[in-house]
């Protein structure tokens, strides 16, 4: 057995007058030489399917995880921009907008250094006027802190 697997090894495919050779060496048939052969590589070729197929099941379960990993990020994710949108229209109902960037806010008494205007609301809410909106409604800044709302907003009909 050990003399026919280093023949294997070497050569798995033995031709005809090397499978009599090699049968006369080992005093065996030549057909016994040639099935002991077939059923070698026929074992081989299952060894190596089943560790082709190892191979891919692991990558396979392998992805899987990944994907429950990335649809649990996902449905958060989800769950998040719900939640921001809910919030959004919200202050969307409430006529509040905020500034685009994390400058600071100026108050009615100027405390804050910024470009921008914001105004408060008597229900609370706050608007930010830029200075080309306060240039379009014809007020300085001064005059529009000075304005209530409500007027502010009927000048903007009358306009």
């Amino acid at each position: 057995v050990t003399r026919l697997k280093e023949t294997f090894e070497s050569n798995p495919k033995l031709n005809q007058a090397r499978r009599v050779q090699l049968a006369q060496q080992l005093n065996l048939n030549p057909r016994q030489i040639e099935v002991w052969f077939q059923n070698k590589r026929a074992k081989l070729k299952i060894k190596n399917t089943e560790s082709q197929f190892d191979t891919l099941k692991k990558a396979y379960d392998d992805q899987v995880k990944t994907v429950a990993k990335l649809e649990k990020i996902n449905a958060e994710l989800q769950k998040q921009v719900s939640i921001l949108a809910e919030q959004s229209s919200q202050l969307s109902r409430l006529g509040t907008v905020f500034p685009d960037d994390d400058r600071p806010i100026r108050d009615a008494s100027g405390n804050f250094d910024t470009t921008d205007l914001i105004i408060a609301k008597s229900d609370g809410a706050l608007i930010k006027v830029s200075p080309s909106m306060v240039e379009l409604l014809g007020f300085s800044e001064d005059e529009l802190l000075k304005l209530s709302m409500q007027s502010l907003l009927q000048s903007e009909e009358r306009a």
